[in-house]
């Protein structure tokens, strides 16, 4: 985040607003690769389910137990794949707000400099 005893220009809230956008910017490919091998996992543990399920053989109400049993490792990745991607999520709605916050201090920087007659509206 920003120290809270930065000394705030236009210049420096100009170049923290591009740093920060370099970051949402990488951090929406690095959240787009995170999602992608989340639902290829989905959809392999979908697959591999149901072919435990049908190919069990033994009581009905084994199938479903039985199925879980032959995806577990598959449902490890799933978990570790769902974490990756909502840590990436949260870490870019965590910049979105960082933005948001370095952009208010522009508009109140703006503001001074306007009050001060150093600047035009």
């Amino acid at each position: 985040m920003t120290n809270p005893r930065e000394v705030w220009s236009p210049v420096a809230v100009e170049q923290r607003l591009a740093d920060i956008d370099h970051l949402i910017t990488r951090g929406v490919n690095t959240l787009a690769d995170a999602y992608d091998k989340y639902a290829t996992l989905k959809n392999q543990v979908e697959v591999e389910t149901a072919r435990a399920y049908v190919n069990h053989r033994g009581p009905a109400h084994e199938k479903k137990y039985a199925a879980i049993l032959a995806t577990e490792q598959l449902r490890a990745q799933l978990a570790v794949a769902d974490a990756v991607y909502h840590r990436a999520r949260w870490k870019n709605e965590g910049l979105t707000e960082q933005l948001k916050a370095v952009q208010s201090i522009g508009a109140s920087l703006r503001s001074q400099y306007e009050i001060a007659g150093r600047g035009a509206a």
